[in-house]
């Protein structure tokens, strides 16, 4: 098993460890067993000899000096690479993981044991197929776990037992999701006792499997996003012979609801085998990006037939309308953006993180409803990280769109008109016009509130009544006995 920290841009972002040489005697044969994460909280106070680790290789090469019977023993490396935003690339090349090649994985069955996967994203499948993402937040290009749930386990079945040469695994995201938090088990399946479908919560390593790897690369100092590459290899060998690979997913961030890694392909080597062509990146045409007031955004389209003109209406309502919501709401909201065109998207319009997705097929029939991404760059302002009520959440956006919008009247929308069959909780433009209501009679300002405690995470149903003396109920009576704006 082994365990590593990383190197970026040439520096070290890993720790220093000091170690006497009398506790550094005691704790190399745990270093041999690999288990060098145990390390990490070590401390030492006698005749300190100082480590620096880049890559477990470095370290254990350094070991060897002081103790030269280590060098012939083999040990497995785990080595992590990073690019980010800006050095982040379509063939995602790194200076020290190898780029995605076809390789044994493509003829391997994946099955999940354990977790859901996110309804917007591909299915393991896409682990496999040949491609990689062409830009950091492309659900349909990769695979993830449901958005709240604890991460899952995917059994990878390459099909017969082959020498693995290394094991390679890529993703790319702007945020928390780019990070990868995973245990590695393999077994050649003839172990006595094993449990091929080994599910959650019994313990791979007492079920036939053997630890191979237990990959973290959460940075420690700056931004989470960008392209990360994983390569867990021998460098004196093979990683073992293997036909069952078991990756033990885990999400990226406790305390984000979204923080599950957006993987787009995974490698395994065969040592025998002939090295394969490097991979191509999914059929997005190359982005276009924009900055304008500080803030960056970045257009990207797999519907070639899409109108040019209504593009540049798209960009220009963002540009108008995200900046004063911003200031309004959130001035901590992302100061980068990206709407993609999708023609696999069959809704209209949905955000996940800083991303608007967008049907190119709605606006071929209604080209005048731009103020569709102002609903939704609300929802970039946003910035929600746990749940909250989906009608308030949707409701505040069409109330954003209302307040804010630059072509409603053209696009035919409107605030309907209040309908005793309706309900606080309907959502959209009906808690919309609730909520406009409440501003205009109740308390200019609480629809501020109400989102700052949602950004926080401090939303609960009592807050209505501490910012207004009556409950949401009571509040949706008073307005029904008087709608009128």
């Amino acid at each position: 098993m082994g365990r590593m920290d990383s190197e970026e841009n040439g520096a070290s972002w890993g720790p220093r460890f000091y170690f006497s040489k009398e506790s550094l005697r005691a704790i190399l044969p745990s270093v041999r067993g690999g288990r060098i994460a145990e390390l990490r909280n070590a401390t030492f106070r006698q005749s300190l000899v100082p480590l620096r680790t880049l890559i477990t290789s470095t370290f254990l090469s350094v070991a060897a000096f002081v103790w030269p019977e280590l060098a012939a023993r083999a040990e497995i490396s785990v080595t992590v690479d990073h690019n980010d935003q800006q050095s982040a690339n379509a063939d995602f090349r790194f200076k020290t993981v190898p780029v995605p090649r076809q390789n044994a994985a493509a003829g391997a069955a994946f099955k999940l044991l354990d977790g859901d996967p996110d309804p917007n994203g591909a299915s393991a499948d896409v682990l496999h197929d040949g491609k990689v993402s062409g830009e950091e937040d492309e659900p349909e290009a990769n695979f993830f776990f449901r958005a709240g749930g604890n991460g899952g386990r995917l059994l990878m079945d390459l099909g017969k037992v082959i020498p693995v040469k290394e094991i390679d695994t890529y993703s790319w995201h702007s945020d928390v999701r780019a990070p990868q938090v995973y245990k590695l088990y393999g077994s050649d399946g003839s172990g006595n006792g094993f449990v091929r479908e080994c599910r959650r919560p019994q313990d791979p390593a007492g079920a036939g499997w053997k630890l191979v790897a237990d990959v973290d690369t959460r940075r420690k100092f700056g931004a989470a996003g960008g392209q990360y590459g994983v390569n867990v290899a021998d460098p004196a060998g093979i990683v073992g012979n293997y036909r069952y690979l078991l990756f033990d997913v885990s999400r990226t961030e406790e305390s984000d609801y979204f923080g599950h890694t957006f993987y787009t392909e995974f490698n395994v080597i065969d040592r025998d085998a002939p090295p394969g062509p490097a991979l191509v990146r999914s059929a997005k045409e190359p982005p276009t990006t924009y900055n304008q007031k500080g803030i960056q955004l970045t257009f990207t389209s797999d519907a070639p037939s899409f109108d040019p003109k209504e593009k540049e209406r798209l960009v220009q309502t963002f540009f108008a309308v995200y900046p004063p919501m911003m200031e309004a709401f959130n001035k901590d909201a992302p100061r980068a953006a990206k709407i993609s065109i999708e023609t696999k998207y069959r809704g209209v319009a949905a955000t996940a993180g800083n991303t608007i997705h967008v049907n190119p097929d709605w606006f071929r029939r209604n080209p005048e409803d731009i103020d569709v991404i102002t609903h939704e760059g609300m929802h970039v302002v946003q910035q929600y990280r746990q749940w909250n009520p989906g009608w308030l959440t949707e409701g505040i956006a069409d109330y954003a769109r209302y307040k804010f919008g630059v072509n409603n009247p053209a696009a035919d929308w409107t605030l309907p008109d209040y309908d005793a069959k309706q309900s606080y909780s309907d959502a959209y433009r009906v808690t919309a016009r609730f909520l406009v209501w409440l501003e205009k009679n109740v308390k200019p300002g609480l629809v501020v509130t109400l989102n700052q405690s949602m950004h926080d995470g401090t939303y609960k149903p009592e807050v209505w009544k501490q910012q207004t003396g009556k409950t949401v109920e009571e509040l949706w009576k008073d307005y029904g006995n008087n709608p009128a704006l």
